[in-house]
C-alpha cells in the first residue's frame, strides 16, 4: 500500500459533480465548480474524518455509509452517507477515488 501513496500526488478532494453538489448545497454549478470539498463544504468537526476516509480510499480501503453533515449555502446542513471507492486502471494501480454521497 505504500507504493500506492508515493506514486499519488498528496490529494486534494474537489467537487466535480456539479449538478448533484450543486443541488444538495444550494450553490450554483460555479460556486461549486473545482473547490475543495473538505475545506470549504465539510463542518470543522468532521473535516480530519472525512479527509481521511478519501485518503485510506487512495490506498485501496473503502469505507461505506459514512454519515457526515455537508454545509449547504444560508447555513443549513445536509446529513450524507459517503462511500468511498477506490478508482483503479486496467493494471489494477490506484488512479483516484469514487465518493458517493447519498442524502
Amino acid at each position: 500500500m505504500q507504493t500506492a501513496r508515493r506514486q499519488l500526488p498528496l490529494p486534494t478532494y474537489r467537487i466535480y459533480s456539479y449538478q448533484c453538489a450543486s443541488t444538495l448545497t444550494g450553490f450554483s454549478k460555479a460556486d461549486v465548480f473545482g473547490r475543495s470539498l473538505v475545506d470549504e463544504f465539510v463542518s470543522d468537526e468532521f473535516k480530519e474524518s472525512v479527509s481521511d476516509i478519501l485518503t485510506n480510499a487512495l490506498m485501496g480501503i473503502e469505507t461505506s455509509n459514512f454519515e457526515f453533515p455537508l454545509l449547504t449555502s444560508g447555513d443549513h446542513v445536509v446529513e450524507v452517507l459517503l462511500n468511498a471507492t477506490t478508482r483503479r486502471d486496467a493494471q489494477d494501480s490506484v488512479i483516484g477515488v469514487v465518493g458517493i454521497g447519498q442524502v
